[in-house]
């Protein structure tokens, strides 16, 4: 048996079951899923900002509900043009959003802007006392359990140098098999094409102090270079 933390919404409530729990009072079952594709290729991060919110507890959907546009594609445009063209706080004289898209600290700074009572902060794995697989698993759930689906950053390397980057939705985290603790499941939207998918976060074995993601069925995975690997980069969540 696996025991989940789910968005019960206000998810994790970390309950041993054979099923994941889905607390109704927070989780909106009839969420449409915003796709990054409407508007651009690099608008993930506004894509998986607004699946969070409308997955959230109910000041979270509130949140999604204001947010400017009778569509999605231009509910992300307002984002990228009245959030995103504000002046970076983490790369100095850039504004946060770019032809690149926009980073996990700046994405930060959004989300609180568009909606303050998240009051979610920015996490790199490996930085906190608890191992770190454990520790990951650990804030994603308290994420969920307060009513915020966490947004996680994953970044491919390849032969140890940062490339593109995504971002991710998380809806749910499996517990760690305490029998054969080297990783856990997850579920995410993907917002390029707004799916629903499963994913594995598990300890690099010659990099402990890294964790890699395998999102098989994200077109992000789509022809994996040689020597490449995907990386879990960084979170956004409500600690």
């Amino acid at each position: 048996m696996k025991s989940y933390a789910i968005l019960s919404l206000g998810l994790i409530f970390l309950v041993i079951s054979c099923a994941p729990i889905e607390p109704q009072q927070l989780h909106n079952t009839q969420t449409a899923f915003a796709n990054q594709l409407s508007l651009a290729t690099n608008a993930c991060g506004p894509a998986a900002l607004i699946n969070s919110l409308r997955s959230g507890d109910a000041s979270c959907q509130s949140a999604a509900s204001r947010i400017t546009g009778s569509d999605d594609q231009k509910k992300l445009r307002h984002i990228i043009k009245h959030h995103g063209a504000k002046s970076s706080r983490s790369i100095p004289g850039r504004t946060r959003w770019s032809t690149r898209g926009i980073n996990a600290s700046d994405l930060t700074d959004v989300a609180n802007e568009v909606h303050p009572p998240a009051n979610v902060t920015f996490h790199h794995p490996g930085s906190g006392k608890m191992p770190i697989l454990k520790d990951s698993r650990k804030l994603l759930a308290a994420s969920l359990e307060k009513g915020f689906p966490p947004i996680i950053s994953v970044r491919r390397y390849t032969n140890g140098m940062p490339m593109e980057s995504h971002f991710l939705t998380i809806l749910a985290v499996e517990s760690i098999d305490s029998e054969n603790a080297k990783g856990y499941g997850f579920t995410y939207i993907d917002p390029a094409g707004a799916k629903k998918l499963q994913g594995t976060i598990t300890t690099d074995a010659k990099q402990p102090r890294l964790l890699t993601a395998s999102i098989p069925s994200s077109s992000f995975n789509k022809s994996p270079r040689v020597g490449s690997q995907i990386l879990l980069d960084a979170m956004i969540l409500r600690k």
